[in-house]
């Protein structure tokens, strides 16, 4: 009885601790100290995706040096927590309590991948922090409406029917296929292109699926040759985008390829060389060319590298991006900062635009999608170049169209 007792109170003891924790956090966040401005994010420093979590990171820690060097906000310091989540939502989600709990963070950016920053989404809405900007076009992230969430990332398969309806008028293909991975991503990615062309009273000839991790696309390939497929929208990451196209290659078989974001990267063109000629991808934010790029985006790049040991790309202007953001809300919101007009101050961004030719950025009070907006690109000689202007994409509900 005497035990039993003793558990109950220890229960309660603890149950309150969590409770004041909670408060705490919650104070915390609708108002910051003095001095600084404390925010968070947790990426795959470690893992399978470190390669993209690290420079997000590096580009987060860039933009505030940045801010603080020219003063900081308003006179408080802008100083970043950064977590390891070895994209592992269970790491994840540990990282975001103690942000939340222990860093006591005003507001809560940038983080990567979908399964990671699904966890942290919840534990950020009860604590009453604002989630800004994932690195992830999953429609969770600004829908339903949610006061403190926003997004910037078009939904995947949006930006691949709006890649897809650029293609179909440039080059009057008429059987278009798709290969795409045997998930949630590939699956997206798959009715964004069923949705484009039943928009235009056709429907996919063939659709080859493969397991996430296969090296070997002879089978697939050759089903969609079979279906003489003119367009194949690949519904792929990095190595898979090459190697599918290398097997198109090896049986003298050159259709149309459209890759989705999730293969609209750098690693593409340098890892495929003459195989990905010609591959069409689907963007936001243009892979930036050293040699060509404008003079603010070439100095960025050279500070960049000076400041990290390596080149810059397009994951570490992500993160630079996130912070960039923020910043210009966090100064909007005035001296005296507070989540409420925090939120004011980023319900009224329009058409926020960045040196390296980004979708520009909109939110309003009914909006949480920012960008409604991506572009087409093309791999020549070696690199990616815009083909197209920005493309719409359909906007979700208290969206604008875009322009």
């Amino acid at each position: 009885m005497f035990e039993k007792q003793v558990s109950l109170l220890l229960a309660a003891f603890f149950a309150t601790v969590a409770s004041f924790t909670l408060q705490a956090a919650l104070l915390q966040a609708a108002e910051p100290p003095a001095d600084e401005i404390v925010i968070g994010t947790h990426q795959s420093l470690s893992g399978p995706l470190a390669p993209w979590g690290r420079p997000i990171a590096n580009g987060m820690r860039m933009r505030v040096e940045q801010a603080n060097a020219a003063g900081g906000i308003h006179g408080r310091a802008l100083r970043l927590v950064v977590e390891d989540s070895g994209y592992d939502p269970s790491r994840a989600a540990l990282a975001t309590r103690k942000m939340v709990e222990v860093d006591r963070v005003f507001a809560i950016l940038g983080t990567q991948g979908t399964p990671t920053s699904a966890v942290s989404l919840p534990i950020a809405l009860e604590a009453g922090v604002p989630f800004l900007f994932p690195i992830s076009g999953a429609t969770m992230f600004f829908e339903p409406f949610d006061r403190l969430k926003y997004s910037f990332v078009v939904p995947t398969g949006a930006a691949v029917g709006a890649g897809l309806d650029y293609l179909l008028a440039e080059t009057e293909a008429m059987t278009v296929c798709a290969l795409y991975q045997d998930d949630a991503y590939g699956q997206g990615v798959l009715d964004g292109a069923k949705a484009a062309l039943t928009s235009h009273g056709m429907k996919l000839a063939a659709a080859e699926p493969y397991a996430r991790g296969e090296t070997r696309f002879g089978a697939p390939i050759a089903k969609l040759r079979r279906a003489e497929c003119e367009l194949i929208v690949l519904g792929t990451i990095i190595r898979e985008t090459v190697a599918a196209m290398a097997e198109a290659g090896r049986a003298d078989w050159s259709p149309i390829f459209l890759v989705s974001p999730g293969g609209y990267t750098a690693e593409v063109a340098a890892l495929g060389g003459d195989t990905v000629e010609g591959l069409y991808g689907v963007g936001q934010l243009p892979i930036p060319d050293p040699d060509a790029a404008a003079r603010p985006v070439a100095e960025w790049l050279s500070d960049y590298e000076m400041r990290f040991g390596e080149a810059g790309g397009l994951p570490a202007i992500a993160g630079y991006n996130t912070i960039d953001l923020f910043v210009r809300a966090a100064e909007a919101a005035g001296p005296e900062p507070t989540v409420d007009r925090l939120i004011a101050a980023l319900d009224a961004i329009r058409g926020y635009e960045t040196i390296f030719g980004s979708t520009p950025v909109s939110f309003s009070p009914t909006c949480r999608l920012g960008s409604t907006e991506v572009f087409v690109a093309r791999i020549e000689g070696g690199r990616w170049r815009n083909d197209s202007d920005f493309l719409p994409t359909p906007p979700p509900e208290g969206c604008p169209s875009a322009r």
